[in-house]
C-alpha cells in the first residue's frame, strides 16, 4: 500500500514538473518571438520614419539657412537620415567641381536656422500642392483624425507603457530564471520598445496642440538677435515647428544709370532710367514701396505703391546724368520650418478664417 501511494507521488511529481516545464517553455518562446518581433518592427519604423514638419515641404523649392550664415536653395527631398536640397542648375564650386545637391544628415538638424518656402518662388503647380496640403491639414477625415489621435494617445501614455513592457519581461524572467536570453535581452527589449512607442508617437503638447491652424507668435534666436514671426502655426514636432503665411518686410537698395534698364529677376523687378523718367515694372507676386531716389545733389520723396502685375511711372525735375540709388521695401510671405532649438512659441493670436 505504502509502495503504491509513494508511485502516485512519483507520477504526480513528474507530472507537475512537465506542465511546470512546458509552460516555462511556452513563456520563453512567446519571449523570444516578442524579442525578434520588437526587433523587426522597431528597425522598420525607424528607417520608415520622417519628421512631419520637413515632408509637408517635400517636392517644393525651399530655402535653407544655417546658424553660420550659408545658404542653399532647390527641391527638398526628406529621408529617414537626413534632407537633400536638389539644386535647379548645377553648380560649379571654386575648385572646378560640379554639385547637383546639398545633402544635411539628421545629426547636422541643429546646425540649420530655418528653412524657408516663399511663396513668390513657388510655381503654379506648387501654389496648388500648397493649397491641397493646407486643407487636408485643417479638413482632415476620419483616417487622418484617427491617426493623430492615437499618435497623441500614445505619447500620454507611454510612461505606462514602458513600465507595461517592463513589467511583462520580469514576470518572463521569474517564470524562467534560468534563462540567460531573458537576462542578457531585458534591456534590449526595453530599448526597442522605447523606439518603438517614441517613433510612432513622436510629440505631443497639449499647450501647442490648442493652437494648431491659429495664429502664433515664435520667437527666433538668430545669433545675438532676436526674430519675432507671426504666422499661422501648422505642425510641430520633437526637432522642428511648422508656421505658414509669414509675411516679411525686406529692403534692397539698387543704383541704376540714365539710359540703363535693370532686371531684378529674384523679385520679378524691371527698372528703367532715362534723364527725366523712371519706370518701374513689377511682374511678382509681391506689392513694392518706392520711398524715394537718390542722386548726386538731389533727392526727391515718391512714397509709391507698385502693386504686383503693374507698372509706375514717374518724372524727375532735373536731368540726371550721374547714378541714382533707389532704396525699396517689399512684403514677402513665406512658410518657415525652424528648429525648436532656435525658437518658442511665445504668444497666441486670432482663429484663422477657412
Amino acid at each position: 500500500m505504502e509502495l503504491h501511494n509513494f508511485a502516485e507521488y512519483i507520477e504526480s511529481f513528474v507530472n507537475q514538473n512537465i506542465t511546470l516545464r512546458i509552460i516555462m517553455d511556452t513563456v520563453f518562446l512567446y519571449t523570444l518571438v516578442l524579442i525578434l518581433l520588437s526587433g523587426v518592427i522597431g528597425a522598420f519604423l525607424s528607417s520608415r520614419f520622417k519628421d512631419r514638419c520637413l515632408i509637408d515641404f517635400k517636392g517644393f523649392n525651399v530655402t535653407v539657412e544655417e546658424v553660420d550664415g550659408d545658404v542653399a536653395w532647390g527641391i527638398l527631398n526628406v529621408y529617414s537620415t537626413g534632407i537633400e536640397l536638389e539644386y535647379l542648375t548645377p553648380h560649379h564650386d571654386d575648385e572646378g567641381h560640379i554639385e547637383n545637391s546639398y545633402i544635411i544628415y539628421k545629426d547636422q538638424f541643429s546646425t540649420i536656422q530655418g528653412i524657408y518656402r516663399y511663396h513668390d518662388a513657388l510655381s503654379e503647380e506648387n501654389q496648388k500642392e500648397r493649397q491641397k496640403r493646407i486643407r487636408k491639414a485643417y479638413h482632415p477625415n476620419f483616417s487622418r483624425r484617427l491617426i493623430r489621435s492615437t499618435r497623441n494617445i500614445l505619447n500620454t501614455f507611454k510612461d505606462s507603457i514602458f513600465q507595461s513592457v517592463g513589467l511583462i519581461v520580469g514576470q518572463a524572467q521569474k517564470s524562467n530564471p534560468s534563462s540567460t536570453l531573458l537576462k542578457t535581452q531585458n534591456k534590449r527589449i526595453t530599448s526597442i520598445s522605447h523606439e518603438i512607442i517614441q517613433v510612432t508617437a513622436n510629440a505631443y503638447e497639449p499647450l501647442l496642440e490648442k493652437y494648431i491652424g491659429k495664429n502664433v507668435v515664435l520667437d527666433m534666436n538668430k545669433g545675438d538677435k532676436e526674430i519675432e514671426y507671426y504666422g499661422i502655426l501648422k505642425e510641430y514636432t520633437n526637432d522642428f515647428v511648422e508656421i505658414l503665411d509669414i509675411k516679411l518686410k525686406e529692403q534692397k537698395t539698387v543704383e541704376i544709370t540714365p539710359e540703363e534698364k535693370m532686371v531684378l529677376d529674384d523679385y520679378g523687378i524691371t527698372i528703367t532710367m532715362d534723364e527725366l523718367q523712371f519706370k518701374i515694372e513689377n511682374r511678382g507676386n509681391t506689392t513694392i514701396f518706392i520711398e524715394k531716389i537718390v542722386a548726386l545733389n538731389y533727392e526727391k520723396e515718391l512714397n509709391v505703391i507698385c502693386n504686383p502685375n503693374s507698372v509706375v511711372d514717374f518724372n524727375v525735375e532735373n536731368e540726371l546724368k550721374e547714378k541714382v540709388i533707389i532704396p525699396f521695401e517689399f512684403v514677402r510671405e513665406m512658410d518657415a520650418i525652424i528648429p525648436r532649438k532656435h525658437c518658442l512659441i511665445r504668444h497666441s493670436g486670432e482663429m484663422r478664417e477657412k
